[in-house]
């Protein structure tokens, strides 16, 4: 489906990437796939974490997905093989892939990297700032902005992924109330901050 980039070098990274850890760490969005190198480890999820909409929802992923997500790439920044490497999550997907994945690297960073959630939101669209808005599964769209609604699913990330049970059921998908800025949700988790990487 989409053709492979081979030739990027150190110096397209900045130019293309979200920095979110300094010379490990970065977020793409493309059009095309990406070949890992001696220099980069290149990775993607479009196909491995896929939404099942009810309507015409396409998300956020739920948590079982995000803790998955949260699981492969703390394995990646901690693993002895890449750590002289560039890791480079990225999307070549489309529009509602891309707003899904900036909100695992979002959400990631939130949780992991000790970033406020306007500082994450802040470099996501430093890049792109067309992420189209998610929908709720009562197929009513919403019509807030598109960084609004990245801005409340990185919000949501301060509920612990990793204290939950993996969910086997995907349509059941797991919201998340939140006191702090009144979004109301199907339940309440008490909230809890993941340690940071070390």
């Amino acid at each position: 489906m989409f053709r492979t980039v081979s030739k990027m070098t150190a110096d397209d990274v900045p130019s293309r990437c979200v920095e979110f850890i300094k010379d490990q760490l970065y977020f793409a969005v493309l059009k095309q796939k990406l070949k890992s190198t001696g220099e980069r480890h290149c990775f993607c999820i479009d196909e491995e974490l896929a939404y099942e909409n009810f309507y015409a929802d396409f998300g956020p992923l739920n948590l079982a997905m995000f803790y998955r997500f949260c699981c492969k790439l703390t394995k990646k920044l901690k693993s002895i093989m890449l750590s002289k490497k560039k890791i480079i999550f990225y999307t070549c997907g489309d529009q509602k892939k891309q707003a899904n994945a900036a909100y695992l690297i979002g959400s990631y960073a939130v949780m992991h990297l000790n970033m406020m959630p306007e500082e994450a939101h802040s470099l996501l669209v430093s890049r792109n700032s067309t992420y189209i808005p998610f929908r709720q599964e009562e197929n009513k769209i919403h019509t807030r902005s598109s960084t609004q609604s990245l801005s409340r699913v990185v919000l949501q990330a301060s509920v612990n992924p990793l204290a939950l049970s993996d969910q086997s059921d995907s349509r059941k998908r797991t919201r998340t109330s939140l006191p702090a800025n009144g979004v109301e949700g199907s339940h309440s988790i008490p909230t809890a901050r993941a340690p940071l990487l070390r």
